[in-house]
């Protein structure tokens, strides 16, 4: 859990075309970082690059591309694509599976010893590569890819093609927020710039509490418009829930996806205990993400597993504020009384202030 602090943040675009141009920051970002290495690719129907809208060579519907997490102290894969006019997961991004059919979406998979390859595709990565039937394999040990939709007993456990979504909407104004070190990424869209973000992704590594051994502690979730869901399942087996699909590993079978819920200390975060009035200046309770698993599939699939600790949650503070040193953001619902998710910042910029396509980058 280590690495410098990175980030493409504030990329606003207007037109209700979106999709393709944030999939291409997203692709910037991921090419930029040190310790991503992009391994696979297609420029999608009819596409000739990755070029944002209005470029020389962009990318067609059902682009996608795949990435590997080298400097992870539990290394994983990951697969981005996106549509916006043609079903997601027609040639050439097929097999895959959005849960609203259009979009941008993300999926993940590793294997349970952490070693060899687990992308079964093409991989001479020049915009021509077709995807392995099934997508995943295991490199040496157990294979996990999340979404839960593709672990046994999901939809699509044989081709592994089901995508968690990162963004779906075509509505005008929308901004998208990218950030993360070696280890985890963090996605966050407002899809017509009210503040409110519709769709928040984590991917990466959790701490186990005492006693749990998990193969590899690693996970996705996504959080939907009311901000983070306490209690409430992350994952389905059909990958139906637009803003909140994701999954982790069992500890005591890392085999497949289950279904996961996060939670936190709900009678400290409350409006009357928020910001903490025993410090001066009051200021707001962080606290991680405490995990768990509640899936019916196989034995071990109930129980704590860890807490999320690179990102976390605060009560009670308006979304897109910033904390001390412009270090950290806020981002959630538009309600001021409702959990926020703290992340990462460049120590720099007002959250909601960037009015570019291309957006800011840093370090």
């Amino acid at each position: 859990m280590a690495g410098i602090k990175r980030g493409s943040i504030e990329h606003f675009i207007a037109s209700t075309t979106a999709v393709r141009d944030m999939f291409t920051n997203m692709l910037n970002f991921f090419d930029s970082h040190p310790g991503m290495t992009r391994i696979a690719s297609n420029y999608g129907s009819g596409g000739t690059g990755f070029d944002f809208t209005g470029g020389a060579n962009i990318s067609g519907e059902n682009a996608w591309a795949v990435w590997t997490m080298d400097l992870a102290a539990d290394p994983y894969t990951f697969c981005i694509q996106w549509s916006q006019f043609a079903t997601f997961g027609t040639a050439p991004g097929n097999p895959g599976d959005h849960p609203s059919s259009i979009g941008i979406g993300f999926q993940m998979a590793y294997d349970s010893v952490g070693t060899g390859s687990v992308w079964n595709g093409g991989t001479a990565n020049a915009g021509a590569d077709a995807k392995g039937s099934p997508i995943w394999a295991a490199g040496g040990g157990n294979l996990v890819v999340a979404p839960r939709a593709n672990g046994i007993g999901g939809t699509y456990a044989t081709e592994m093609q089901a995508f968690g979504n990162i963004m779906h909407a075509s509505q005008p104004n929308n901004r998208v927020q990218i950030v993360a070190d070696d280890d985890y990424i963090y996605i966050a869209h407002d899809y017509n710039d009210d503040g409110g973000y519709n769709t928040q992704m984590y991917a990466g590594p959790y701490t186990p509490v005492d006693g749990v051994t998990p193969d590899v502690p690693l996970c996705m979730v996504a959080f939907p418009n009311a901000g983070i869901p306490i209690n409430t399942d992350i994952g389905t087996t059909g990958n139906t829930d637009t803003d909140g699909e994701g999954g982790v590993s069992a500890a005591d079978s890392a085999s497949t996806s289950r279904i996961c819920r996060v939670s936190v200390n709900t009678s400290v975060l409350q409006p009357v205990n928020q910001p903490n009035n025993q410090r001066t200046p009051p200021s707001y309770d962080v606290v991680p993400l405490s995990l768990y698993l509640v899936d019916g599939e196989g034995i071990g699939t109930y129980g704590l597993l860890g807490q999320i600790e690179l990102i976390k949650a605060a009560f009670n503070i308006p979304s897109n504020s910033i904390g001390a040193g412009k270090l950290k953001a806020f981002f959630g619902s538009i309600t001021v009384a409702a959990l926020k998710t703290v992340v990462d910042w460049d120590g720099a910029t007002v959250a909601g202030s960037g009015m570019t396509r291309d957006g800011i980058q840093f370090p």
